[in-house]
């Protein structure tokens, strides 16, 4: 996690940050891994480390959260919505999982062959579960416009 920072920066206070952030996303106890000792899951959540640690403003996701296995996903995805409604943290996130992408966001682009399809503002409040009619409606749109609903 601390490589995405330039040495000068590392210091004692970089190296608590890395702890926090290990812990954050569920590493503890890895902390002296090397990648090779990683799982792919593992690696995926290193990687979104390495893009937190340094507090940006904006934060690109490009299918962060695809090989976690299902509880460290749910893990994950409560971390993203407590960094989005406590830090106050943007994130553009690209996600085949059309129910994570209702889950997490505030609007869903769907695209099609290089061009927007349909833009859905998602106007649930947090947390936000899948058995509500108005979560089921919205994902019944999001799966029409990419032509797989009924």
């Amino acid at each position: 996690i601390i490589f995405a920072c330039p040495p000068r920066e590392r210091g004692e206070e970089l190296r608590r940050a890395a702890l926090r952030m290990i812990e954050t996303v569920g590493l503890k106890g890895y902390e002296g891994a090397l990648p090779t000792q990683l799982s792919g899951g593992m690696a995926q959540r290193v990687a979104l480390g390495r893009a937190l640690i340094k507090n940006p403003p904006l934060i690109l996701l490009d299918e962060p959260l695809g090989a976690l296995d299902y509880f460290t996903r749910r893990l994950m995805q409560r971390e993203l919505i407590r960094l989005y409604l406590e830090e106050k943290k943007s994130f553009i996130m690209v996600t085949h999982d059309v129910g994570e992408a209702l889950r997490l966001g505030t609007r869903v682009i769907v695209l099609r062959e290089g061009g927007v399809e349909r833009e859905l503002a998602v106007g649930l409040p947090y947390p936000r579960p899948r058995s509500s009619p108005a979560f089921q409606s919205l994902i019944d749109e999001v799966l029409e416009a990419i032509g797989e609903g009924e």
